[in-house]
Protein backbone atom coordinates (compact mmCIF):
# COMPACT_ATOMS: atom_id res chain seq x y z
CA UNK A 1 0.00 0.00 0.00
CA UNK A 2 1.12 3.39 -0.72
CA UNK A 3 -0.08 6.22 1.74
CA UNK A 4 0.62 9.98 0.62
CA UNK A 5 0.07 12.57 3.43
CA UNK A 6 -0.30 16.28 2.18
CA UNK A 7 2.49 18.38 3.34
CA UNK A 8 -0.18 20.66 5.67
CA UNK A 9 2.15 22.79 7.47
CA UNK A 10 5.01 23.04 4.68
CA UNK A 11 2.22 24.58 2.34
CA UNK A 12 4.26 28.16 2.91
CA UNK A 13 7.67 26.19 2.16
CA UNK A 14 6.52 24.62 -1.03
CA UNK A 15 4.43 27.62 -2.41
CA UNK A 16 7.10 29.49 -4.25
CA UNK A 17 7.96 26.35 -5.86
CA UNK A 18 4.72 25.87 -6.97
CA UNK A 19 4.77 29.37 -8.44
CA UNK A 20 8.07 28.89 -10.45
CA UNK A 21 6.75 25.59 -11.98
CA UNK A 22 3.65 27.09 -13.04
CA UNK A 23 5.49 30.06 -14.38
CA UNK A 24 7.96 27.75 -16.16
CA UNK A 25 4.71 25.43 -17.91
CA UNK A 26 2.88 28.73 -19.01
CA UNK A 27 6.07 30.25 -21.00
CA UNK A 28 5.12 29.91 -24.81
CA UNK A 29 8.25 28.76 -26.59
CA UNK A 30 6.24 29.93 -30.00
CA UNK A 31 4.34 32.89 -30.99
CA UNK A 32 1.32 33.59 -33.87
CA UNK A 33 3.09 37.41 -34.94
CA UNK A 34 0.41 38.52 -37.29
CA UNK A 35 -1.19 35.86 -39.50
CA UNK A 36 1.58 34.51 -41.37
CA UNK A 37 4.87 34.99 -38.96
CA UNK A 38 5.25 34.28 -35.90
CA UNK A 39 8.33 34.91 -33.06
CA UNK A 40 10.11 31.79 -32.07
CA UNK A 41 12.31 30.77 -29.23
CA UNK A 42 15.91 29.89 -29.42
CA UNK A 43 16.64 26.26 -29.04
CA UNK A 44 20.23 24.34 -28.13
CA UNK A 45 20.30 20.89 -27.52
CA UNK A 46 23.70 19.36 -26.14
CA UNK A 47 24.55 15.57 -25.21
CA UNK A 48 25.99 14.85 -22.09
CA UNK A 49 28.49 11.88 -21.39
CA UNK A 50 30.94 10.72 -19.05
CA UNK A 51 33.89 10.04 -20.93
CA UNK A 52 35.27 6.35 -20.32
CA UNK A 53 38.52 7.73 -18.97
CA UNK A 54 37.00 9.95 -16.36
CA UNK A 55 33.00 8.78 -14.63
CA UNK A 56 32.97 11.62 -12.47
CA UNK A 57 33.12 14.30 -15.29
CA UNK A 58 30.86 15.06 -17.44
CA UNK A 59 31.46 16.21 -20.67
CA UNK A 60 28.67 18.26 -23.10
CA UNK A 61 28.74 18.58 -27.15
CA UNK A 62 26.12 20.84 -29.03
CA UNK A 63 24.01 18.89 -31.85
CA UNK A 64 24.10 21.55 -34.92
CA UNK A 65 20.53 21.73 -35.67
CA UNK A 66 19.11 22.23 -38.92
CA UNK A 67 16.19 24.61 -38.60
CA UNK A 68 13.49 21.62 -39.34
CA UNK A 69 15.09 19.97 -36.44
CA UNK A 70 15.35 22.42 -34.05
CA UNK A 71 12.14 23.42 -34.95
CA UNK A 72 10.99 19.79 -34.06
CA UNK A 73 12.43 20.23 -30.80
CA UNK A 74 10.82 23.32 -29.94
CA UNK A 75 7.57 21.88 -30.61
CA UNK A 76 8.47 19.16 -28.12
CA UNK A 77 8.94 21.38 -25.60
CA UNK A 78 6.15 23.66 -25.95
CA UNK A 79 3.64 20.65 -26.18
CA UNK A 80 5.39 18.37 -23.32
CA UNK A 81 4.64 22.14 -20.96
CA UNK A 82 1.38 22.73 -22.42
CA UNK A 83 -0.06 19.00 -21.54
CA UNK A 84 1.42 19.51 -17.95
CA UNK A 85 -0.40 22.83 -17.23
CA UNK A 86 -3.26 21.68 -18.54
CA UNK A 87 -3.14 19.57 -15.89
CA UNK A 88 -1.60 21.42 -13.62
CA UNK A 89 -4.02 24.64 -13.61
CA UNK A 90 -7.29 21.75 -13.03
CA UNK A 91 -5.46 20.58 -9.87
CA UNK A 92 -4.94 17.56 -11.01
CA UNK A 93 -1.09 17.95 -10.11
CA UNK A 94 0.86 18.49 -6.77
CA UNK A 95 4.09 19.15 -5.78
CA UNK A 96 6.14 17.93 -2.30
CA UNK A 97 9.73 18.52 -2.16
CA UNK A 98 12.07 15.69 -3.41
CA UNK A 99 12.14 12.71 -1.09
CA UNK A 100 14.68 10.07 -1.60
CA UNK A 101 12.35 6.74 -0.99
CA UNK A 102 8.86 8.18 -1.78
CA UNK A 103 7.16 7.10 -4.74
CA UNK A 104 5.31 9.68 -6.56
CA UNK A 105 2.17 8.87 -8.19
CA UNK A 106 1.64 10.11 -11.69
CA UNK A 107 0.13 13.19 -10.76
CA UNK A 108 2.56 13.84 -8.26
CA UNK A 109 5.67 16.33 -9.14
CA UNK A 110 8.57 16.34 -6.57
CA UNK A 111 11.46 19.65 -6.51
CA UNK A 112 14.64 19.57 -5.82
CA UNK A 113 16.81 23.26 -4.49
CA UNK A 114 20.35 22.66 -5.93
CA UNK A 115 21.43 25.72 -3.42
CA UNK A 116 20.92 22.89 -0.60
CA UNK A 117 24.00 21.04 0.62
CA UNK A 118 22.43 17.41 -0.24
CA UNK A 119 21.87 18.46 -3.67
CA UNK A 120 25.47 20.31 -4.35
CA UNK A 121 26.53 17.13 -6.54
CA UNK A 122 23.19 17.75 -9.09
CA UNK A 123 24.40 21.24 -9.18
CA UNK A 124 27.95 20.55 -9.93
CA UNK A 125 26.76 18.71 -12.76
CA UNK A 126 24.72 20.48 -14.51
CA UNK A 127 26.52 24.11 -14.44
CA UNK A 128 28.71 23.81 -17.01
CA UNK A 129 25.38 22.98 -19.00
CA UNK A 130 25.01 27.20 -18.46
CA UNK A 131 27.90 28.21 -21.00
CA UNK A 132 26.31 26.29 -23.87
CA UNK A 133 27.34 28.21 -26.12
CA UNK A 134 31.07 27.21 -25.49
CA UNK A 135 30.60 23.43 -26.36
CA UNK A 136 32.45 21.78 -28.84
CA UNK A 137 29.90 20.19 -31.54
CA UNK A 138 29.05 16.42 -31.36
CA UNK A 139 31.15 14.05 -33.30
CA UNK A 140 29.91 10.78 -34.72
CA UNK A 141 33.22 9.74 -35.03
CA UNK A 142 33.82 10.29 -31.25
CA UNK A 143 33.34 7.08 -29.87
CA UNK A 144 34.89 7.70 -26.11
CA UNK A 145 31.78 10.33 -26.07
CA UNK A 146 29.08 7.96 -27.53
CA UNK A 147 30.26 5.14 -25.45
CA UNK A 148 29.61 7.29 -22.21
CA UNK A 149 26.46 8.91 -23.14
CA UNK A 150 24.26 9.67 -20.00
CA UNK A 151 21.34 12.14 -21.11
CA UNK A 152 21.06 15.05 -23.34
CA UNK A 153 19.49 18.78 -22.28
CA UNK A 154 17.33 21.05 -24.31
CA UNK A 155 17.99 24.54 -23.57
CA UNK A 156 15.09 26.70 -24.52
CA UNK A 157 14.89 30.55 -24.15
CA UNK A 158 10.88 31.51 -23.42
CA UNK A 159 9.84 34.04 -25.94
CA UNK A 160 8.88 36.99 -24.01
CA UNK A 161 11.08 36.39 -21.11
CA UNK A 162 14.69 34.65 -22.69
CA UNK A 163 16.91 35.49 -19.76
CA UNK A 164 14.72 33.08 -17.73
CA UNK A 165 15.77 29.82 -20.23
CA UNK A 166 14.64 26.75 -19.18
CA UNK A 167 16.57 23.58 -18.91
CA UNK A 168 14.85 19.99 -20.38
CA UNK A 169 16.57 16.71 -19.44
CA UNK A 170 15.94 13.38 -21.22
CA UNK A 171 17.99 9.62 -19.94
CA UNK A 172 19.97 9.09 -23.23
CA UNK A 173 22.76 6.64 -23.95
CA UNK A 174 24.69 4.72 -27.03
CA UNK A 175 21.20 2.36 -27.76
CA UNK A 176 19.74 5.66 -28.69
CA UNK A 177 21.86 5.86 -32.00
CA UNK A 178 20.10 3.68 -34.35
CA UNK A 179 23.45 1.57 -35.36
CA UNK A 180 23.93 0.77 -31.74
CA UNK A 181 20.32 -0.30 -31.18
CA UNK A 182 18.05 -3.37 -31.37
CA UNK A 183 16.26 -1.83 -34.03
CA UNK A 184 17.09 -1.08 -38.18
CA UNK A 185 15.74 1.25 -40.12
CA UNK A 186 14.23 1.33 -43.67
CA UNK A 187 13.91 4.21 -45.61
CA UNK A 188 12.05 5.21 -48.35
CA UNK A 189 13.97 5.39 -51.90
CA UNK A 190 10.91 5.42 -54.60
CA UNK A 191 10.15 2.85 -57.20
CA UNK A 192 8.31 0.95 -54.68
CA UNK A 193 11.39 0.36 -52.62
CA UNK A 194 12.51 1.12 -49.47
CA UNK A 195 16.52 0.75 -48.40
CA UNK A 196 18.63 -0.04 -45.25
CA UNK A 197 19.04 2.99 -43.24
CA UNK A 198 22.88 3.20 -43.18
CA UNK A 199 23.64 6.60 -42.53
CA UNK A 200 24.29 7.95 -38.75
CA UNK A 201 20.85 8.23 -36.60
CA UNK A 202 20.18 9.77 -33.36
CA UNK A 203 17.01 8.79 -32.05
CA UNK A 204 14.49 10.95 -29.98
CA UNK A 205 11.46 10.67 -28.23
CA UNK A 206 8.82 12.93 -26.93
CA UNK A 207 9.58 12.61 -22.86
CA UNK A 208 11.29 14.62 -20.86
CA UNK A 209 12.66 13.39 -16.91
CA UNK A 210 12.81 16.38 -15.30
CA UNK A 211 13.16 20.06 -15.98
CA UNK A 212 15.02 23.15 -14.28
CA UNK A 213 15.07 27.17 -13.71
CA UNK A 214 17.45 29.09 -11.67
CA UNK A 215 18.12 26.64 -8.96
CA UNK A 216 14.90 24.78 -9.22
CA UNK A 217 14.83 21.43 -10.45
CA UNK A 218 11.58 19.64 -10.88
CA UNK A 219 10.97 15.71 -11.41
CA UNK A 220 8.95 13.94 -13.59
CA UNK A 221 10.48 10.39 -13.87
CA UNK A 222 11.84 9.12 -10.95
CA UNK A 223 14.62 6.81 -11.96
CA UNK A 224 15.54 8.53 -14.90
CA UNK A 225 16.15 11.50 -12.40
CA UNK A 226 18.28 9.02 -10.07
CA UNK A 227 20.05 7.80 -13.57
CA UNK A 228 21.10 11.21 -15.05
CA UNK A 229 22.48 12.66 -11.99
CA UNK A 230 24.16 9.38 -10.90
CA UNK A 231 21.97 9.00 -7.25
CA UNK A 232 22.99 5.75 -6.89
CA UNK A 233 26.66 6.29 -6.78
CA UNK A 234 25.78 8.97 -3.94
CA UNK A 235 23.48 7.15 -2.09
CA UNK A 236 26.08 4.21 -1.66
CA UNK A 237 28.92 7.34 -0.28
CA UNK A 238 26.59 8.39 2.14
CA UNK A 239 24.97 4.99 2.87
CA UNK A 240 28.14 4.25 5.15
CA UNK A 241 27.15 7.38 7.52
CA UNK A 242 23.75 6.35 7.32
CA UNK A 243 23.89 2.94 8.80
CA UNK A 244 26.63 4.29 11.78
CA UNK A 245 24.24 6.94 12.92
CA UNK A 246 21.43 4.83 12.98
CA UNK A 247 23.68 1.87 15.15
CA UNK A 248 24.92 4.58 17.28
CA UNK A 249 21.71 5.69 18.26
CA UNK A 250 19.94 2.28 18.90
CA UNK A 251 22.73 1.34 20.57
CA UNK A 252 23.12 4.07 22.98
CA UNK A 253 19.20 3.20 24.16
CA UNK A 254 20.50 -0.16 24.54
CA UNK A 255 18.76 -1.96 21.56
CA UNK A 256 20.78 -4.45 20.07
CA UNK A 257 20.68 -5.57 15.99
CA UNK A 258 21.37 -9.20 15.86
CA UNK A 259 22.23 -9.30 11.97
CA UNK A 260 22.65 -5.75 11.54
CA UNK A 261 25.86 -6.24 9.51
CA UNK A 262 23.95 -8.47 7.38
CA UNK A 263 21.03 -6.12 7.08
CA UNK A 264 23.28 -3.29 5.91
CA UNK A 265 24.82 -5.41 3.20
CA UNK A 266 21.46 -6.13 1.76
CA UNK A 267 20.20 -2.67 1.74
CA UNK A 268 23.34 -1.70 0.53
CA UNK A 269 22.16 -4.23 -3.10
CA UNK A 270 18.83 -2.07 -3.28
CA UNK A 271 18.70 1.36 -4.44
CA UNK A 272 15.14 2.07 -2.60
CA UNK A 273 16.49 0.11 0.46
CA UNK A 274 19.61 2.45 0.49
CA UNK A 275 17.50 5.72 0.18
CA UNK A 276 15.33 4.49 3.03
CA UNK A 277 18.76 4.07 5.03
CA UNK A 278 19.44 7.26 4.72
CA UNK A 279 16.27 9.15 5.03
CA UNK A 280 16.19 6.94 8.50
CA UNK A 281 19.25 8.58 9.06
CA UNK A 282 18.04 11.87 9.02
CA UNK A 283 14.86 11.66 10.30
CA UNK A 284 14.28 13.72 14.17
CA UNK A 285 12.44 10.91 15.34
CA UNK A 286 15.40 8.52 15.49
CA UNK A 287 17.00 10.69 18.23
CA UNK A 288 13.89 10.42 20.23
CA UNK A 289 13.62 6.77 19.79
CA UNK A 290 13.14 4.25 23.30
CA UNK A 291 12.50 0.78 23.78
CA UNK A 292 8.92 1.67 24.63
CA UNK A 293 8.21 3.57 21.60
CA UNK A 294 9.46 0.17 19.69
CA UNK A 295 7.33 -2.23 22.41
CA UNK A 296 4.38 -0.44 20.96
CA UNK A 297 4.70 -0.87 17.27
CA UNK A 298 6.08 -4.63 18.21
CA UNK A 299 2.84 -5.52 20.55
CA UNK A 300 0.75 -4.73 17.31
CA UNK A 301 2.49 -6.65 14.56
CA UNK A 302 1.02 -9.84 13.05
CA UNK A 303 3.24 -12.74 13.67
CA UNK A 304 2.28 -13.76 10.52
CA UNK A 305 3.74 -10.55 8.69
CA UNK A 306 6.72 -10.49 10.84
CA UNK A 307 7.54 -14.04 12.28
CA UNK A 308 6.98 -15.19 15.48
CA UNK A 309 11.02 -14.96 16.39
CA UNK A 310 10.95 -10.96 15.80
CA UNK A 311 7.84 -10.72 18.20
CA UNK A 312 9.88 -12.84 20.97
CA UNK A 313 13.36 -11.30 20.66
CA UNK A 314 12.33 -7.72 21.43
CA UNK A 315 9.52 -8.43 23.58
CA UNK A 316 11.91 -11.03 25.88
CA UNK A 317 15.53 -9.61 24.76
CA UNK A 318 14.63 -6.43 23.84
CA UNK A 319 16.97 -7.26 20.56
CA UNK A 320 16.19 -6.87 17.08
CA UNK A 321 16.02 -9.39 13.89
CA UNK A 322 17.29 -9.18 10.65
CA UNK A 323 15.83 -12.08 8.61
CA UNK A 324 17.27 -12.49 5.30
CA UNK A 325 13.39 -14.64 4.33
CA UNK A 326 11.81 -11.23 5.31
CA UNK A 327 14.22 -8.55 4.34
CA UNK A 328 11.95 -5.38 4.76
CA UNK A 329 10.66 -6.14 8.32
CA UNK A 330 13.63 -4.73 10.17
CA UNK A 331 13.82 -1.78 7.59
CA UNK A 332 10.16 -1.06 7.50
CA UNK A 333 9.93 -0.89 11.91
CA UNK A 334 13.10 1.64 11.55
CA UNK A 335 10.99 3.72 8.96
CA UNK A 336 8.20 4.19 10.72
CA UNK A 337 6.36 1.99 7.95
CA UNK A 338 4.09 0.22 10.00
CA UNK A 339 0.75 2.83 10.62
CA UNK A 340 -2.40 2.36 11.83
CA UNK A 341 -5.48 4.51 11.37
CA UNK A 342 -7.02 5.99 14.28
CA UNK A 343 -10.34 6.03 12.63
CA UNK A 344 -10.75 2.41 11.55
CA UNK A 345 -8.33 0.68 13.83
CA UNK A 346 -6.46 -0.81 10.82
CA UNK A 347 -3.16 -1.50 10.24
CA UNK A 348 -1.04 -0.67 7.38
CA UNK A 349 2.13 -1.77 6.08
CA UNK A 350 2.74 1.34 4.36
CA UNK A 351 5.80 1.50 1.22
CA UNK A 352 5.40 5.36 0.70
CA UNK A 353 4.58 8.46 2.58
CA UNK A 354 4.84 12.42 3.37
CA UNK A 355 4.80 14.04 7.22
CA UNK A 356 1.85 15.94 7.18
Amino acid sequence: MSTTYSEGANNLMIAPYSTTFEDILSQPFEVRNGETGKDVSDIIVCLASTMSNNEETLEFRRLELSRDLEGKFREKVQKFLTSYSKTWQSGGRVIYPYQGDSKPEDHEVEYVDMTATNYAFIKAQVLPIRSYQDKLSFQQSDTAFIQGLRFYVIVAKPVHNPQDIVYLYRFYNQKQLLGQSRFFGAIWRGNNEYDLVSEPTLLFDNNIDCVSRGDDLFIFKKDNFHSIFRFLEELEKSVTVAVTSIHTQLTQIRVAVDGYDDFVNDCKKNRLKMAMLNNIAKKPYLKDLTPAKIQRVVDRLDKNLVGEAFLTAFTKEQKLLYDAKRPWVLLKLLGDSYLWSDMTEIGYDVNAKREL
